[in-house]
């Protein structure tokens, strides 16, 4: 009876103090239900990383930045410049042409080489030390057209512009299939499966 006793006491203690604030799910921890990346409450996470790098005061990022497998960060800023950052160092700098600035993000593929297109409709790829691979025009660019970020599956890199027009390429350049869509393309495309992509279009098609 007494054990009875303990284990309900136990049992009850355990369930006082829990709180659905605190629950956890795989990969994601307190970063909200779903592994939606909601963070109200990182206060309360496990561990807690906080750190700030001056790259270069007089200018700005233009992208996301692109996080790489052993602690490698890909930058864009408006000073025409693509920086690789290693354990919070700078680590290469690669210097586009004078009227080129990344907005659209990168990709990476397997070897960490880099792919990204420039507002000036060039596409290029970086290998993993910042030496250029190559550098072509995929599209070409009309008033106003911008590009979304660039989509990486199964050793193609798909690029999709604002103007409709999407292009898929090789790891090499070479391109696989082209075509324009005739309306705006919304954000970037999405791949349903290896060999299937999903565009989204401003007058309700898919």
């Amino acid at each position: 009876m007494l054990i009875r006793l303990l284990i309900t006491i136990v049992l009850v203690s355990l369930f006082s103090c829990s709180n659905s604030e605190y629950d956890k799910e795989y990969g994601n921890l307190l970063g909200g239900k779903g592994r939606n990346n909601s963070y109200e409450f990182v206060d309360r996470f496990q561990y807690q990383m906080y750190s700030e790098i001056l790259i270069d005061s007089n200018s700005s990022a233009t992208c996301p930045p692109l996080i790489l497998r052993n602690n490698k960060t890909i930058i864009a800023s408006d000073n025409h410049k693509i920086t690789s950052l290693y354990s919070n160092e700078k680590d290469w700098e690669f210097e586009l042409d004078s009227n080129e600035v990344i907005g659209a993000g990168f990709v990476s593929d397997s070897n960490n080489n880099i792919y990204t297109i420039s507002n000036d409709g060039q596409f290029i790829s970086l290998d993993h030390s910042g030496k250029l691979r190559f550098k072509k025009r995929l599209i070409e660019l009309n008033k106003l057209e911008f590009f979304n970020k660039p989509l990486y599956i199964d050793g193609s890199i798909v690029i999709s512009s604002s103007n409709g027009d999407v292009v898929s390429v090789d790891t090499n350049g070479s391109i696989q299939f082209e075509l324009s869509l005739g309306t705006d393309i919304i954000s970037e495309v999405s791949a349903l499966t290896s060999d299937n992509i999903l565009v989204t279009l401003t007058n309700g098609s898919f």
